[in-house]
């Protein structure tokens, strides 16, 4: 090989070098720092999730602890609203698994804007639907519904009907399945003996009785409870029907006749609960702000990162396609895989040893001014989120540096042994095999 090739390669050899190191810790922070599973894997371990539920739960509690809730206006007196007990109803409210989807759903989104597939930068969650379950933990644990004096309200006024209606027959048939028995069986005796029916034409006479019952119940229902919401008509009508298909067809249990009171029941609990949060919806906000929880200046830093961040692709793209072609290029000054393989060999041994000084030598350094760099008013959950990333980072860039040492100490050791002959009679029996 002549002396320019020579320099030639030993030129390019340490391009190699500079391209494999800086490829080695781009195509690192890709994987790391700039993949969003593995930060949302990274902010999981640090137990952000946690500590992001747990400011959501202080600041639920806090608004219904001076909020002053009481039964809506569009609800009626038998529906009733005791006293909250706000921790309880955070809890049941604010789950980790909410916290955590929606936080997830934003590092993606945050992502999408720094590797410039979104133009807008969303530092925000929805917590709208947190009010929904505020109203479900208000249901659960602090509404009563009395629906014996609900189907009275429903059934004042009506007159006689052919299936009649009342609170205290409705109370004794929930009381108990004997009671239940004792109601329905007397009221078909009395049926029967009145229509002087049986058999099939008592069936026909019951199932007419059904729903001419139903069809007054329904108009009565409709004007008595007109003043509350149509969530209010429609469980205490339902009710109602519960009682005349009861008392009116003897296949239905008692089980299926209380289940169907304890639904509408809910229902109403539920209605009662959504109308409950109406009171406090200006106090609880919409969105939670995550750069109030992250630190103060966290959306400045992310708003300048897509640059930078966009750079890191293109290198991680490029940079491995530069040491190729630098690859190539030794080649054809030098005509020998040998001494193509030697070259490469070296760079890549150099590179690798650069790439463990940093994850390795350095790591104390790098830890250390990491943890000086954080914000004082960074939560602690964020704070280890971001040591773990590092801690990722590093040891990465320590499992693909190590790989880069045994390549590349592979091929100088089979550059030098070739140059001894060493690998003659491989050689010549590959050249057999042809």
């Amino acid at each position: 090989m002549s002396t320019g090739a020579r320099v030639g390669a030993v030129v390019l050899a340490v391009l190699l070098v500079a391209t494999t190191a800086g490829a080695n810790v781009a195509t690192t922070t890709q994987s790391t720092a700039l993949n969003e599973e593995f930060v949302i894997t990274q902010m999981d371990e640090a137990g952000v999730y946690e500590e992001l539920s747990d400011r959501v739960d202080e600041e639920v509690v806090e608004d219904l602890e001076n909020a002053s809730i009481e039964r809506s206006e569009e609800v009626p007196p038998e529906v009733t609203v005791g006293e909250i007990d706000a921790e309880a109803v955070a809890e049941d409210a604010v789950t980790e698994e909410f916290v955590q989807t929606r936080f997830e759903e934003n590092i993606r989104d945050v992502f999408a804007y720094l590797h410039g597939e979104s133009e807008t930068l969303n530092l925000s969650i929805d917590v709208e639907p947190v009010k929904e379950q505020i109203g479900v933990a208000i249901a659960d644990q602090t509404v009563d519904v009395e629906a014996e004096q609900l189907i009275d309200r429903g059934s004042a006024g009506m007159g006689d009907t052919p299936v009649p209606i009342s609170g205290s027959d409705a109370g004794r048939m929930l009381e108990s399945e004997q009671q239940y028995n004792q109601v329905t069986e007397n009221f078909r005796e009395d049926f029967q003996r009145q229509s002087g029916t049986s058999g099939e034409e008592l069936d026909a006479a019951l199932s007419a009785a059904n729903q001419e019952t139903k069809n007054e119940v329904e108009n009565n229902t409709e004007a008595q409870t007109s003043e509350y919401s149509d969530n209010v008509t429609e469980a205490t009508t339902q009710m109602q029907f519960a009682m005349v298909d009861a008392l009116t067809d003897e296949s239905v249990t008692y089980e299926q006749f209380t289940d169907r009171v304890e639904t509408q029941e809910q229902a109403l609990g539920e209605e009662a609960g959504r109308l409950a949060v109406q009171q406090i919806d200006d106090r609880i906000n919409d969105r939670l702000s995550l750069s109030d929880y992250m630190g103060s200046d966290t959306e400045e830093q992310i708003e300048g990162a897509p640059g930078p961040v966009q750079q890191i692709d293109t290198m991680a793209l490029v940079l491995p396609l530069l040491s190729l072609l630098f690859v190539g290029l030794i080649y054809v000054l030098t005509r020998s895989v040998r001494s193509t393989a030697f070259y490469t060999g070296v760079s890549l041994v150099v590179s690798a040893l650069i790439g463990l000084l940093i994850a390795v030598v350095l790591r104390g350094t790098v830890l250390s001014e990491a943890r000086s760099a954080l914000p004082a008013d960074q939560p602690d959950a964020i704070g280890d989120a971001v040591l773990g990333l590092i801690r990722g980072i590093l040891g990465t860039l320590s499992a693909q540096s190590l790989t880069l040492l045994v390549v590349g100490a592979l091929l100088v050791g089979l550059a030098i042994a070739d140059s001894k002959g060493y690998l003659d009679e491989v050689k010549r029996r590959v050249a057999d095999l042809r």
